[in-house]
């Protein structure tokens, strides 16, 4: 049998259930919107001025062809030792463009 008291905790515990939402919720959820990253989306790297790589990294991109470029610098240093799976464009109008869609991208 409840008494007075367990009534009292079992109400509390029923009205928090019932005040607090779901997380789980997919209508609560805040809703990420993709980022388009246009032509840059082969660029594992885009500079402004320039681009280093140091030490014996590797250059890789989720769409498995990690490109390098800059614009409107031209300088690219570290590679190798550093590796890339793509093309190098320093100064380039495919570097312009890449840069230019990565800036928009983050500009959102």
């Amino acid at each position: 049998m409840l008494n007075a008291g367990k009534l009292v905790i079992l109400a509390l515990i029923a009205s928090l259930s019932l005040a607090a939402p779901n997380v789980e919720s997919p209508i609560l959820q805040k809703r990420i919107l993709p980022v388009v990253m246009g032509v840059a989306k082969t660029y594992g790297a885009i500079g402004g001025s320039g681009l280093t790589c140091t030490g014996n990294g590797a250059i890789t991109c989720a769409s498995g062809v990690a490109d390098i470029g800059t614009y409107p610098g031209t300088s690219i240093t570290g590679f190798p030792p550093c590796s890339r799976s793509g093309t190098t464009q320093a100064g380039t109008v495919l570097a312009q463009n890449a840069e230019a869609a990565c800036s928009a991208a983050y500009n959102k």
